[in-house]
């Protein structure tokens, strides 16, 4: 499981464009959900799929 805190460091890392905008939420979002990946794969190359709850994201989004 993910919590928000990592969700918001995933989300903080993106490159120098407007999240917001329609045109870059998929891209936002392929870069917080990798980024969080390659930390789970670092921390334990062999564990579990990674659990994103939909508050925990959201919230993070909105701050």
């Amino acid at each position: 499981m993910v919590d928000r805190s990592e969700v918001l460091a995933a989300m903080r890392q993106h490159g120098d464009y407007d999240p917001t905008a329609t045109t870059n939420g998929a891209r936002f979002q392929a870069e917080a959900v990798l980024y969080l990946a390659r930390q789970a794969r670092e921390r334990d190359p062999d564990g579990l799929p990674l659990f994103i709850g939909y508050e925990d994201w959201f919230r993070a989004f909105c701050r």
